[in-house]
């Protein structure tokens, strides 16, 4: 592959910005003018746009090293144009390299791509920044936040390590008393395709389907599961809507997670927990969760392309993709026990126990809004989504867009929750 269209495509996203990846025909039609002898290169530059791939990088966290994302975006042009690894490689590097060269010139203080030859105010600039990134200014009413380093794998898809590297992120504490808190990671906002393609399940009437595009205002979220000694100290504080049992676990341990909870009692732990702190918790909606649990990735896992027995706790017995066959726990086990987490900082995303989310429940995302907010319905719900996945359950249904039902009322072993607080911009709870 050449290198001149390469370099043709930095100026152009230089001068036209988003408008290039965002039209593939405009695109196509300044490279052809640019460099139209290079009819191969343009193809392939132009079938990164039209399969998401650029809007994708465009989109990606900061914590999401490219290392872990190109060849996620490689492999999804191989396999859905059949490209050669070289050409679809060469195709993800060369977008990626345009769009970091224009991010590195705006912060040096050129022209942004937004809008070139008409710099925006230093207001306006600022104000972008606090959006992208809400969590660079201290919080008024939140406690200060506090950087925490930990460990991101990625696997193959036979479940090898392929990537073993240090991320960090932000979070507070909140202390409930007598020696028991909560970690809140900060989760910063973004755009992601909520559930999964075709390909993942091969089933065209799949719950985790159709693919969309959904964008996730700034929020935080627990970095665990809430455990039986969290539940504990909220229970004891005073009722709003529902009594709680302090002890409703059927596996024990202060640090296990708390289980045997219904969706309501869920929803009372929030309102306690509210009350006392003043701030905002609820659950999670669907699509925080997903993308608190995706952390940028596009693979079944955030591990990647499969998970084993070693990284998760489910039933290993029963595998994914071409892993080989693991253990099966039989029980939760402690929270954050395999000090694995995903490039946003966050433990058992994938299995120990179901985590509760607001919403109620649809069959599929058709008509699903794009907000990232609960997807409501008219009157009382019949069923909750729960994601995640449990102790008990086949790899297939930890996945990352993995969804169940469950009566609100129902309280299962298998089945907890984990908060959050969501906020519409830089210091303000929704």
């Amino acid at each position: 592959m050449n290198s001149v269209p390469c370099q043709k495509l930095c100026e152009l996203l230089a001068t036209y910005g988003r408008s290039l990846y965002e039209d593939p025909r405009l695109c196509e039609s300044l490279l052809r003018d640019a460099c139209g002898q290079y009819k191969r290169e343009i193809f392939v530059l132009v079938s990164a746009i039209r399969e998401q791939v650029v809007a994708d990088l465009a989109a990606s966290p900061e914590s999401v090293p490219h290392e872990v994302l190109l060849p996620q975006l490689t492999k999804r042009l191989q396999d859905t144009l059949a490209f050669t690894e070289e050409a679809a490689r060469w195709a993800v590097e060369a977008w990626a390299l345009a769009l970091e060269k224009v991010a590195s010139a705006e912060q040096r203080g050129g022209p942004p791509a937004e809008n070139p030859g008409n710099p925006p105010t230093d207001a306006s600039e600022r104000e972008q920044s606090d959006r992208d990134n809400p969590f660079l200014a201290p919080l008024p009413g939140f406690p200060p936040l506090r950087p925490f380093e930990f460990d991101v794998v990625t696997v193959y898809a036979t479940g090898e390590v392929k990537d073993l590297c240090r991320h960090q992120a932000h979070f507070f504490i909140e202390y409930l008393g007598e020696g028991t808190s909560l970690e809140m990671v900060a989760i910063p906002g973004g755009t992601f395709w909520m559930g999964s393609p075709y390909t993942e399940t091969r089933q065209w009437d799949r719950p985790d389907g159709p693919q969309h595009r959904v964008a996730v205002a700034p929020f935080f979220i627990g970095k665990y599961p809430v455990t039986q000694a969290q539940w504990q100290a909220v229970a004891t504080l005073p009722e709003v809507s529902c009594p709680l049992d302090p002890n409703s676990s059927y596996f024990k341990g202060d640090e296990w997670p708390v289980e045997r909870v219904s969706w309501y009692e869920a929803v009372e732990f929030c309102a306690r927990l509210s009350r006392k702190t003043r701030r905002t918790y609820r659950l999670p909606s669907e699509a925080e969760w997903e993308y608190a649990c995706r952390a940028g990735t596009i693979t079944p896992f955030h591990f990647g392309e499969t998970i084993t027995s070693d990284l998760a706790n489910y039933d290993g017995r029963l595998t994914y993709a071409l892993a080989p066959e693991g253990k099966c726990r039989e029980e939760t086990t402690r929270v954050g026990s395999f000090q694995v987490a995903n490039a946003f900082g966050l433990y058992d995303m994938h299995g120990n126990v179901w985590e509760w989310c607001a919403d109620p429940w649809h069959p599929n995302y058709r008509y699903a809004p794009s907000d990232g907010g609960i997807w409501e319905l008219e009157g009382e719900a019949a069923y909750r989504v729960l994601r995640g996945g449990s102790w008990d359950s086949h790899a297939k249904n930890c996945r990352s867009a993995s969804r169940l039902r469950n009566r609100p009322e129902n309280r299962d072993n298998s089945d907890g929750f984990r908060v959050a607080i969501p906020l519409r911009r830089l210091g303000e709870e929704v």
